[in-house]
Parts: structure tokens; sequence; C-alpha cells
């Protein structure tokens, strides 16, 4: 059963601070509890996904729903024994079996983001949206689509060193391509070099004309952790595009790339001002936007892991965890992390001009894992804290040699190079910030460290206040407060 209603009156469904006023709200209730929602970017859509009892083996069914986002009606729903993603494009909405897993970087011009998965066995399936027909289905895996020149580029298995071009709209073959071994989520590291082109790692770091399928491998044999299953624990694809960071004290003016770590491919692979930068597990690579190789450098160690890359002026800065994430599947179909490591952790400087190595500052071969883990998790979001007595929240900021550190408890603490604790935080103190794309001055602060705790604050005011487990996520999206609860939706028009 569902219900949609229109309310002037927010007392009854939110807990708020005294400054909420009368707005249109509609609030939509949904019978099974909400696992997840996404709103696509350009896209006036919500997607719900649920769970259901009478899946295969014991687990739940996969129900998703989408709903209009302005009047909160029912536009299409499905079940499925598996889970499915749907992403929406101008030719219909394109949905695929398997593992969920957002891959955002896939690129369109024409303003969305792409939502595919892991699970290189699944088939895609391309659905009318005008009468929800299906309008043609593909055993292939995308994990590229360009919307607007009508291209979709995917694999048909992880154990395939080919990859094809399709007609999105039809379906219809345009192009193979043969690459080195496709190593999983490798894959997936992927960057638009122009309008033309793409550049991303299987073993080999290729250089893709999207058009035709002619590929041209720059660099040949990259060394990285292969994963032990062709799908990735979710929790280990982050994405970050961070300005002036947690690691903002140790290395200056900080500016993060718009890079993804992928738990199983131990590579970094970015684009910084003109460059393209690449890190594997042996050696860092630099390209100019052509990528025509400008320096490399091999490290000292024998492989490094987990690498982050940022960028203060003539500088890069490398980022070792020195470990890898691989995942085991179980007899009883249940995945079992493993941890890999590789040395020890540090972090170095190398001159971006010439590559050549500045500093290197190592951290402890042992530390206190009851505390950090049994890897080291640096923190390289941009954190705000949140002063209870003047109610306001601060950019944080970190001296010279100061790491911020994520604990086993899911805390925040500062260390120095030596992990040594030199401050740790309240979990209800810190929080990251997200900014309306309507009004600049309207900022959406969300926990960090709690997950159920958000300030919604206009003019550097707080104007309403979410507390509680009951609130699973509160967002800013089209000009709307998105508030999720665990069977039902707010949508709230903003002034």
């Amino acid at each position: 059963m569902q219900r949609i209603t229109r309310n002037l009156s927010l007392c009854a469904m939110m807990f708020c601070c005294a400054t909420a006023f009368a707005q249109n709200i509609v609030h939509i209730e949904i019978e099974d509890s909400i696992n997840r929602i996404s709103i696509p970017k350009g896209s006036r859509e919500i997607i719900v996904d649920t769970r259901v009892k009478g899946g295969l083996g014991g687990h739940k069914k996969a129900h998703y729903r989408i709903y209009n986002i302005d009047s909160g009606e029912l536009t299409w729903e499905e079940t499925s024994p598996e889970q499915l993603m749907f992403l929406r494009l101008p030719y219909g909405m394109f949905k695929t079996k398997g593992d969920c897993v957002p891959l955002e970087y896939c690129y369109s011009k024409s303003g969305y983001n792409i939502l595919t998965l892991s699970d290189f066995e699944s088939r895609a399936t391309l659905i009318e949206t005008k009468t929800y027909k299906k309008a043609y289905s593909k055993r292939i895996l995308p994990f590229f689509i360009d919307a607007q020149k009508d291209i979709m580029i995917g694999v048909l298995k992880s154990s395939n060193n080919y990859i094809y071009g399709y007609r999105l709209s039809t379906g219809k073959s345009l192009w193979e391509c043969e690459i080195t071994k496709n190593a999983n989520e490798q894959l997936n590291n992927i960057l638009r070099m122009d309008d033309d082109h793409i550049a991303f790692t299987s073993k080999s770091l290729n250089y893709l004309d999207i058009n035709t399928g002619k590929n041209i491998k720059l660099v040949h044999d990259l060394v990285y952790s292969e994963a032990e299953t062709s799908g990735g624990n979710p929790s280990y694809f982050v994405a970050f595009g961070i300005g002036g960071g947690a690691l903002g004290g140790m290395i200056g003016a900080t500016i993060m790339s718009q890079g993804y770590v992928l738990g199983d491919s131990q590579m970094e692979f970015v684009k910084n001002g003109d460059n393209i930068f690449l890190a594997d597990q042996k050696q860092l690579f630099c390209f100019d936007k052509k990528m025509k190789n400008i320096w490399q450098n091999t490290f000292e160690e024998d492989r490094i892991g987990h690498t982050k890359l940022c960028f203060s002026g003539d500088t890069v800065i490398m980022i070792n965890e020195a470990h890898s994430v691989q995942n085991k599947v179980k007899a009883n179909n249940k995945r079992e992390e493993k941890l890999k490591k590789f040395g020890v952790p540090y972090i170095a400087k190398y001159n971006r001009e010439n590559g050549e190595l500045i500093s290197k500052e190592l951290f402890p071969k042992k530390w206190n894992k009851e505390i950090f883990g049994k890897a080291i998790r640096f923190v390289t979001d941009t954190l705000y804290y949140f002063d209870e007595t003047s109610k306001k929240f601060s950019k944080m900021t970190f001296k010279q040699n100061e790491y911020a550190l994520r604990t086993v408890s899911g805390n925040i603490i500062v260390v120095d190079i030596n992990l040594n604790i030199l401050r740790q935080y309240k979990r209800n103190s810190i929080y990251t910030r997200e900014t309306s794309e309507e009004n600049p001055n309207r900022l959406l602060y969300k926990s960090a460290c709690n997950g159920h705790e958000f300030y919604l604050v206009e003019n550097n005011k707080i104007k309403r206040q979410f507390i509680g487990k009951d609130f699973l996520d509160v967002s800013l999206k089209c000009g709307k407060l998105i508030i999720v609860k665990e069977k039902s939706l707010d949508i709230e028009k903003l002034a």
C-alpha cells in the first residue's frame, strides 16, 4: 500500500527547530523499508530501492519504484529476484541486473549521472519511458555511456579481452576492440579526455576513440591487486573531489583531484589542471592532456597499495595507505573481505615538472589496532566542526604535519607522523557539507560519524535540524529538501 498526501504543517512529520515554517510537502508512504534512493542529475524523478521477502536462496527481492519529484506520483515499479539499477536517458530508462554500484563518472554531455553496476554477467535492457515497454535487451555490462552521442560501451564478462561499442538507442553493434586482460573493476578507472576519447585502465593504460573503437595502449603491464571475485564491495567505491580537505595542514593549499579509489584495483587515475596522473603499485606517471608521457617515477618498495593523489602548487603528494582490500565468496555465498598489506604507510612529495622525489615521511610499522584497525585510513573529505555553544559550523583546519584519521569506532582523530593522538572529536561534532545548486547560501550539514544528524543552514543561520535514527538521509536536490525515513519520503519545495 502506498499513499501520497500533501501537508501544510511540518510539526507532525518531523523534528525541527522552532524557526521552521509551513511549506508545501509531498509525503509518500512506502510499504517496504527503503534501502537507498537516487536522483539522477537533470532528472525530475526519484528512484526508490526497497527489499521484500521471497527472493532466491532465501534472499530478499529487490523492488524498485520511480516517483515524480514534483507531484510524488508513482510512475513505474518492478520487483526482481535480483537487484536492478536504472538510469535516466533521453531515449528511455536503462536497467541492468546485478549488484548495484553507482559509477557516477560515466560521462554524459547532456548532464546525466549514469548509474551502472559491477556484475559482469549482467543483461542490460532499455525501456521506453512513454510506454515502459522493453526496447531491447543485451547481455552486456555498460561501463561508459554518452547519451548525447548515442553510444554505449561495455564488456561481456570479466575474463573477456574485448570491449564493445553499441548504439544506445537501438542496441546496434558499432565496433569491437581487443584490450589487454579485463581486470575486473580496473576497467572502471575512466577519464573523459575530449568529446571523442576516453582513457581507462585494464592491464594496460588505454586511449580509446569512442566513435570508431580505435585503441592506443599507452602503458603496458600495469601492476595492481586483482580482486578474487568479479564484484567488489560497494563500500569501497569511494569518490572524492576535495578542495583543502582534512589533509590541508600537511600539504598547504590542497586541491584534490576528482579521482576514484577502487578497493580492488589499487590504482589512482586522475586529471588535475592540464595533466593526467596515474599511480599503480609500482610507478607514478604524468601525462599531458593529449596523453603524451611527460615523466614516470618507479617506487623503491616492491609494491604500494590504496594510493591517493593530492596537488599543491608545483608538488604532487601521494598518500600510500599500504594495503588492498579483496573479496572472497564463501560456500554459503557470503562475501568475506581480506586485507593484504604492502609495507609501511607513507606520504611522499614529488616535483610536478619532472617527477623527482622531494621528501618521504613514513608512519610506524606497527600501531594500536584497537584504535586504528588493521589499516590506516586517512580522512580526505573536507570536514566541518559544529560548536554547541555558538551553534556555528566552521571548516576544520590542520597544522603542518598533522593528519586526520578515522578510527575503528568511526571517530575522527588528529595524529602526528608517529601516530601520537593530538586531538580527537566527539562523534556528533564533525560534519560534511552539501550546497544547494539553486541557492549557494543554502547548506546542508551531515554528520560524518553518526549518520542520523542533519542541519539545514541558510545565510549562516540554522533553519532546521533533523536528529534521530528515524532520519535515514536528508539531501538538497532540484530546489527541494528530500527527507528519507524507513518507510516514507517527504519532498519539500524550498522557497
